[in-house]
């Protein structure tokens, strides 16, 4: 019964530290998502204190990618390039909330039209199907139509 015991002693603090990472990142995310209207300098700053190569799965890095690009946009930061926004495309065109596949679809339009690209701006501004007459506001000004 020891042997089996001593493995699972060293693999317990490693275990909490990794989920208390998790819960660490996801709280920083959270706490960027609620400053990122009033406050997109403060959003910026603290998604730039994150390591985001550290972050543990898919699903944080693709709120991470949302959060970085909406932010950046928010500062006048503008990107031609959608390396930022990528993970959040690649994860939101399967997984998580509409709302989510909104705003990723969005901000990945905005970087295409910065970049001359208005064809893949228009593409990706259309991309947010949401079906059945429901549509998502994005923001005080912009709600999306499926």
């Amino acid at each position: 019964m020891k042997p089996t015991i001593a493995p699972l002693i060293l693999v317990f603090p490693i275990f909490l530290i990794t989920c208390q990472s998790r819960s660490g990142a996801w709280q920083a995310l959270d706490t960027a998502r609620s400053q990122m209207e009033r406050h997109p300098d403060s959003a910026l700053h603290i998604l730039r204190s994150l390591e985001p190569e550290l972050l543990a799965d898919r699903a944080l890095k693709a709120r991470y990618a949302l959060l970085y690009s909406q932010a950046l946009d928010k500062n006048y930061i503008d990107l031609k390039s959608d390396s930022i926004i990528a993970p959040a495309v690649e994860y939101y065109a399967k997984h998580g909330r509409a709302k989510d596949r909104a705003y990723t679809n969005y901000y990945l339009g905005c970087i295409r039209s910065n970049a001359g690209d208005l064809d893949g701006a228009v593409r990706a501004m259309i991309a947010a199907d949401f079906g059945n007459g429901r549509h998502v506001s994005i923001g005080p000004h912009i709600q999306l139509f499926g």
